[in-house]
């Protein structure tokens, strides 16, 4: 451009413009990590996944939006599926968390089970070895007539 003549080359910019969904969907992301704070708290832990999942996933928004807002390109159909995504997969692990939960206390309790019966049954055996009129009592006894 200098051998042309020109001495001064200006470049435009496109100023990016304030995107009012973005600022929507941060203000859904902090309405999700408050619904998640006071679930964790007033549940006393029993929902606490399910708090935490909407604690990250208003931080994930929160996170996206304010990147939206500063470059002026927001698009709502691209988190609209990726939060879609989201959903899906925490409702397959959360139910495969469940699951695993539940199998866990289930071999719990079954264990705890057969050891209380092993315990009894060799409480038994040794009762009746020791005495063993419990155990048969006509072998011991003779009846005359």
């Amino acid at each position: 451009m200098w051998t042309s003549g020109l001495e001064i080359v200006y470049t435009i910019e496109k100023i990016p413009e304030f995107n009012w969904g973005a600022l929507g969907v941060f203000l859904l992301g902090v309405l999700q990590i408050v619904g998640g704070v006071l679930l964790t708290v007033f549940t006393v832990g029993t929902a606490a996944t399910i708090g935490l999942s909407f604690i990250a996933e208003g931080i994930s928004d929160c996170i996206s939006s304010i990147e939206g807002m500063v470059t002026g390109e927001f698009d709502r159909t691209e988190w609209g599926i990726t939060r879609a995504t989201g959903l899906a997969l925490s409702l397959i692990s959360g139910g495969v968390s469940q699951f695993a939960t539940t199998a866990i206390k289930a071999i719990k309790t079954t264990v705890r089970v057969a050891t209380t019966v092993g315990k009894t049954a060799e409480n038994y055996t040794n009762n009746c070895q020791s005495k063993p009129w419990r155990s048969n009592p006509k072998k011991h006894y003779t009846v005359q007539m």
